[in-house]
């Protein structure tokens, strides 16, 4: 079987784990329990350019709620907010989260403590899905629409792209 990607960040304080699932039978049964944890969000796989592009948001997303400057009040709402160049919550929230029709999604699981971590590996024991390598996560990207969301004309390489997107996630609070 395959475990979730498992990362700490902001000195240890929180323990972030990401899968990616396919074939999910039970999409309402997870997205009913995301509902009531915050720290759990399901993501939109066609809209993420890679795994990086998932930490940047999950950083961003924990910093804001470290500082208390969360913009949706939700840790998983601010991450998909951070995914988007858009400052329109709901903007954000329809591109990057999920939808019925979804399957194959790249799930977040944000630990603060060991509550809070047995709570989420329950929560990764409910999904009726087959687990794939996050690496997979590449392969599922659209990249015709990921230009769309985040303007990429004219690049040619991934890395250019890679650095377009990271700048302009950057500095979407500043402009």
């Amino acid at each position: 079987m395959t475990k979730p990607l498992k990362c700490r960040l902001f000195l240890d304080s929180y323990e972030t784990r990401i899968a990616l699932y396919e074939s999910i039978h039970n999409l309402p049964q997870i997205l009913q329990l995301m509902q009531t944890n915050d720290n759990l969000c399901l993501i939109n796989a066609k809209t993420v350019f890679d795994v990086n592009h998932l930490l940047c948001a999950i950083n961003k997303s924990i910093g804001y709620k470290m500082i208390d400057k969360l913009i949706t009040k939700q840790v998983n709402k601010e991450i998909l907010f951070s995914l988007s160049l858009s400052k329109n919550i709901t903007d954000s929230l329809n591109t990057f989260g999920v939808k019925p029709s979804d399957h194959t999604l790249p799930i977040i699981a944000i630990s603060v403590d060991q509550i809070n971590d047995t709570l989420n590996t329950y929560f990764f024991d409910q999904i009726d899905g087959k687990a794939l390598p996050i690496e997979s996560l590449k392969c599922l990207r659209d990249d015709s629409l990921i230009d769309r969301i985040y303007k990429l004309k004219d690049t040619s390489s991934e890395s250019e792209k890679w650095d377009l997107i990271v700048s302009r996630l950057a500095t979407k609070d500043i402009i």
